[in-house]
C-alpha cells in the first residue's frame, strides 16, 4: 500500500527528530502545541486485530484496513496550532485514522497516547449513512475546521466515501482507502504549521 511506504518515508525523515513513548507511539517533530507534527500508532498483532476487531464487526472488515492496521494502528497526521479571535490556542491534527487503543482512557499515562478508538467512533453516525460503512477516520476539509469530515469504508462495494460529522450528504469518494489517504496526504503536505480560527 503506497500509504504505508509514505508513512514509512515520513519516519524516516524525522528519524533524528522523533520520539518513541513507552506504548511504542512515535512522535514525530515532537513540541508542545501541538504536542507534534505526526503521532504514529504502534501496528496490531494479527490476534488483536481478528479478537477486538475483525471477530467482532458485523459486516466484513475490510482487508485494505485490517492490513494498515497491521503496519500503524491508526495515525494523526499534520498537526497544527490553531489561534483563535480572543487569543487562545489548540491544537488539531489535519488527517486521523482510528485505530485500537491498548490502554484504557482512565488514567492513561500523559506518555502513552492511543489513537481513537474505531469501535466507538463507527457507533456516531447520521441515521441515513449505511450500517455496512465503516467509519475509519475523519479530516479537515478545505482548512474549515469548524467541520470535521468523516471518513467511511464501504465494507460492500469497498469504496471510501466522506461526509461531514453528523451529515449524509457525499462531499467526496475514492476507488479505495489507500486512494483516499495518498489525495489526503497529498492536500496536507503543503499545510502551514499554525492557523487563525474564528470560533
Amino acid at each position: 500500500m503506497e500509504i504505508i511506504t509514505r508513512i514509512e518515508r515520513l519516519l524516516e525523515a524525522s528519524r533524528t527528530d522523533s520520539v518513541v513513548q513507552e506504548n511504542g507511539t512515535i512522535l514525530l517533530n515532537p513540541g508542545k502545541i501541538p504536542k507534534c507534527r505526526h503521532m504514529i500508532f504502534k501496528g496490531l498483532t494479527n490476534d488483536v486485530l481478528h479478537e477486538y476487531l475483525i471477530a467482532d464487526y458485523k459486516e466484513p472488515f475490510p482487508n485494505e484496513l485490517a492490513a494498515f492496521l497491521k503496519h500503524y494502528n491508526g495515525c494523526s497526521l499534520y498537526w497544527v496550532r490553531l489561534f483563535t479571535v480572543d487569543g487562545m490556542s489548540f491544537s488539531a491534527s489535519l488527517l486521523s485514522v482510528y485505530g485500537l487503543p491498548m490502554t484504557p482512557p482512565f488514567n492513561r499515562p500523559k506518555n502513552q497516547d492511543e489513537p481513537f478508538d474505531i469501535r466507538i467512533e463507527d457507533l456516531g453516525r447520521h441515521k441515513n449513512i449505511p450500517k455496512h460503512w465503516l467509519k475509519f477516520g475523519s479530516y479537515i476539509r478545505d482548512y474549515q475546521f469548524e467541520y470535521m469530515a468523516e471518513l467511511f469504508y464501504d465494507t460492500l462495494g469497498k469504496k471510501v466515501y466522506a461526509c461531514y460529522k453528523n451529515e449524509d450528504q457525499i462531499l467526496d469518494c475514492w476507488d479505495s482507502m489507500d486512494e483516499c489517504l495518498c489525495s489526503l496526504m497529498d492536500e496536507f503536505s503543503g499545510s502551514a504549521l499554525a492557523y487563525e480560527v474564528s470560533f
